[in-house]
């Protein structure tokens, strides 16, 4: 009986030995990655111009009004506008937090 319990200890031991090294050593790196990924996506989201995001919008606006889908227009009107205030509100907050960081 001893020696069942003393194995069984050690396989415990050895399992979260392992757990233990998996959660500090790989996990961080996984983590930190990942925030990387998504630093440089939210970068390359406000590097666009909002002129630019405004002509598109623009332009898928007019050849949905070609096609004779108003009332599509009309709601890409009103995504286009949420977008342009996100825009506005997100390059804002990144330009605080860059001088909050300097």
């Amino acid at each position: 009986m001893r020696k069942v319990q003393a194995t069984q200890a050690v396989l415990m031991a050895i399992a979260l030995a392992t757990l233990t090294c998996v959660v500090l050593f790989l996990l961080p790196p996984s983590i930190r990655k990942v925030n990387k990924g998504r630093d440089s996506t939210l970068d390359l989201f406000l590097a666009i111009p909002v002129t630019r995001v405004q002509e598109i919008t623009a332009a898928k606006i007019d050849l949905l009004a070609q096609m004779g889908l108003a009332a599509e227009a009309t709601g890409i009107a009103v995504f286009h506008t949420l977008c342009t205030c996100f825009s506005r509100v997100c390059v804002q907050k990144s330009r605080t937090l860059q001088q909050f960081w300097l």
